[in-house]
């Protein structure tokens, strides 16, 4: 068996070439290893998230609640003091007109 060595002087452009590849493979290397150690580091934060919010969801929903409760409260309150202004428009009028003052 014959071994033939071949000696062979490599130029700048095959060096830039190799370089290359080799940040190519070490860059696609270097983000898999990176993606698989933040999988597990992701899912914890959305569960710390997840249980972080489920207090504020609860308390937003009370929150809801009691501004529907205020809000119904409101539109009744604003009712009455309309029927109770146009009813006392009505009595001054009528009052006016009996003591003979003249109407704007």
């Amino acid at each position: 068996m014959k071994v033939f060595i071949l000696f062979v002087m490599l130029t700048k452009t095959d060096l830039k070439q190799i370089e290359g590849i080799v940040q190519g493979v070490v860059r696609n290397e270097t983000r898999q290893i990176i993606q698989q150690e933040l999988e597990p580091i992701r899912k914890e934060t959305r569960q710390i998230i997840q249980q972080e919010l489920e207090p504020i969801r609860k308390d937003t929903k009370t929150l809801k609640r009691d501004m529907r409760y205020v809000k119904k409260t409101i539109d009744i309150m604003v009712r009455m003091f309309n029927e109770d202004d146009v009813k006392l428009r009505k009595r001054v009028e009528k009052i006016e007109d009996h003591l003979g003052f003249v109407q704007p």
